[in-house]
């Protein structure tokens, strides 16, 4: 078994004892939120811990404190996804195939920041061979005498 489903499992036996000790009959629904709240509270409690709130005088953070509510945190999150039918598996590979979005969506913007980067080069190019539809700021700058040959004018023009 691997952490991630020990901790489902040690979570899971949590939560019968406490159903079963205090009677509790929730429905999936009532679960998910009771759990949700809880796990804001605890988001609430870490915050506490390490001086978010600006107008107090700040105090020493307290790495065991802020431990201590992480794992508060984990406890009702875990207990969330099994009241949500989320096991250890279910959750590694969500958060797997999440993880491969985040990046591939990372990817493509820099991919498309590339690809109007070359784009704006093209431009210039064609504006280049073509002098008449250059801007007359630019034509300025073609003009300029300290500028010499077609690396120094790109260079200036595209900041290289």
């Amino acid at each position: 078994m691997d952490k991630l489903e020990e901790i489902f499992t040690m979570q899971k036996s949590l939560n019968d004892y406490i159903i079963e000790k205090r009677n509790l009959n929730f429905s999936k629904e009532e679960w998910i939120q009771k759990g949700s709240l809880a796990l804001i509270d605890e988001i609430t409690e870490l915050l506490n811990e390490v001086n978010y709130k600006w107008w107090k005088n700040p105090k020493e953070v307290d790495d065991n404190a802020v431990k201590e509510e992480i794992v508060d945190m984990l406890h009702f999150f875990v207990s969330i996804c099994l009241y949500a039918g989320v096991s250890a598996k279910d959750l590694y590979d969500a958060y797997i195939e999440k993880n491969k979005e985040n990046l591939n969506s990372k990817l493509n913007q820099k991919l498309r920041e590339i690809t109007a980067q070359k784009h704006r080069k093209e431009v210039l190019m064609n504006s280049l061979e073509n002098n008449s539809s250059l801007p007359y700021s630019v034509k300025n700058v073609l003009n300029n005498p300290k500028l010499t040959g077609i690396h120094g004018v790109l260079g200036k023009l595209l900041e290289f």
